[in-house]
């Protein structure tokens, strides 16, 4: 079976389901190719979506609020809007050149993209899936050749009806989370903790995730108010790939002893399962790495759009607190530091983690692609 991953460079967090989804893949023995639709276009077709990819790294940098219009503008915008065939028309002609070359059987969209819909049939594979990687509801996720949708957790079945063709089904799998969180991988790691080199774990800490790209809001006010707030904790701050950001907390580390900066860190499961909690950027992929080791959340100021329904979606299912302003987090903080509040939301983890999405959705899409008998139900949960 030849798959095909369409994934995009906006963070890390695409490229990361991709991984996740290709290692599962390649249990079955599956030819997997990862194509990025940011940066693996030609010469012309490339500076067009670098500059679409500048255009987004500025706004969520420099005017998070211009994006979280842009994006409730178009949330509910018709399958046929202009603006789409417009967005993927620099894509198009690379991507149809890599289905016919590539011959795959299944091609799996793991961002949100129209490109597929205005494709001659005779292009496409028998199977179309996307795999939806926040919890959020646009309608660029949905379109008229999808054959199945994998939803990030059961309450969007009903919220993504009104998107979704008759032809098309929808399976609440969550979002595809790499190997490290999958149970299987994590049956011994209890006894694994020594191997956490970069974090003292045993003593109590709370862990910053700024994300990828390393991008905080009031980051230096934060670390102030989680040490007073906390005084028996440590606080280990994720930088990500900002080199900047990890120098600034080396500075603050020597007024602030308890606070460590990390660089970039790919082995993130068990520095969630340890935190007392984590105070992370809402993005979806961060959120369900959380819900899957019952690391207890407080999402701090998280940006329109996306993160903020991401962060909504949490404290909606009592795994976490939203924090509007920098006003709200003393008292936020201090309700964190009861261990019988950081008791209630890491059960509410448990309660909606998805830690094997990549194999259910590897399962379902097996299943279809070769005539399984046990068929899933057009709104379902995988189990």
């Amino acid at each position: 079976m030849r798959v095909l991953l369409l994934t995009a460079s906006y963070g890390d967090g695409h490229h990361q389901v991709a991984s996740a989804l290709a290692d599962a893949f390649s249990l079955f023995g599956a030819d997997v190719r990862e194509f990025d639709c940011i940066r693996s276009g030609g010469r012309a077709d490339g500076q067009s979506r670098v500059f679409g990819e500048w255009v987004y790294e500025s706004l969520t940098r420099f005017a998070p609020w211009l994006y979280g219009i842009s994006y409730n503008w178009t949330r509910n915008l018709s399958e046929r809007h202009p603006l789409w065939w417009l967005l993927s028309l620099p894509l198009r002609g690379r991507l149809t050149h890599l289905l016919r070359d590539f011959r795959p059987d299944v091609v799996l969209q793991l961002f949100p993209e129209r490109l597929l819909s205005d494709m001659k049939s005779a292009d496409l594979p028998p199977f179309i899936g996307v795999v939806v990687t926040d919890y959020s509801v646009h309608t660029r996720w949905y379109h008229r050749r999808v054959t199945t949708y994998f939803l990030p957790a059961l309450d969007f079945l009903d919220l993504s009806r009104r998107f979704v063709l008759p032809h098309s089904r929808c399976v609440a799998t969550g979002i595809p989370l790499r190997r490290q969180f999958w149970t299987s991988e994590r049956a011994n790691d209890d006894v694994q903790r020594h191997q956490v080199e970069t974090v003292d774990t045993s003593r109590p800490y709370v862990l910053v995730a700024a994300g990828g790209r390393g991008l905080f809001p009031d980051l230096q006010q934060t670390l102030l108010q989680l040490c007073a707030r906390l005084p028996d904790h440590d606080v280990y701050v994720m930088c990500g790939k900002n080199q900047r950001m990890l120098e600034t907390i080396q500075r603050v580390s020597e007024d602030m002893p308890r606070v460590v900066g990390l660089p970039f860190v790919s082995e993130v499961a068990l520095l969630y399962k340890y935190a007392s909690f984590a105070v992370v950027k809402a993005g979806g992929l961060t959120v369900s790495e959380c819900l899957a080791m019952s690391c207890p959340m407080l999402l701090y100021r998280p940006q329109p759009g996306q993160e903020y329904d991401n962060a909504k979606y949490v404290e909606s299912i009592g795994a976490g607190r939203l924090v509007h302003a920098s006003r709200e987090l003393a008292d936020v903080l201090s309700a964190f530091a009861d261990p019988a509040v950081r008791t209630e939301m890491r059960a509410a983890c448990r309660e909606s983690a998805h830690p094997n999405a990549a194999n259910d959705v590897v399962h379902v899409v097996m299943n279809t692609v070769n005539n399984a008998s046990s068929q899933v139900t057009e709104f379902t949960k995988f189990r």
